[in-house]
């Protein structure tokens, strides 16, 4: 099972989902604003995670993500 990451992350959740058999799948945030790329969204997602980890504000960089963002989040997903 593939799980979906955003770069960077609290330090604790690869390791635990690595402990859970499963495989993580890294899309970058790009400083100074935090935001993604969506290209490297679409190639992430084209490996066909199980499941997505969002939070928002994002942990640790504070960024919130936008109705936008999210919900391109949720199209491309589908």
């Amino acid at each position: 099972m593939r799980w979906w990451f955003i770069e960077p992350y609290y330090d604790s959740y690869v390791p635990n989902i690595i402990m859970a058999h499963a495989k993580p799948v890294y899309v970058p945030l790009h400083p100074p604003t935090w935001t993604f790329d969506a290209d490297e969204l679409r190639a992430a997602l084209s490996r066909r995670p199980r499941a997505l980890l969002l939070n928002t504000p994002h942990n640790p960089s504070g960024r919130v993500f936008s109705r936008e963002e999210l919900t391109f989040d949720r199209r491309a997903m589908h």
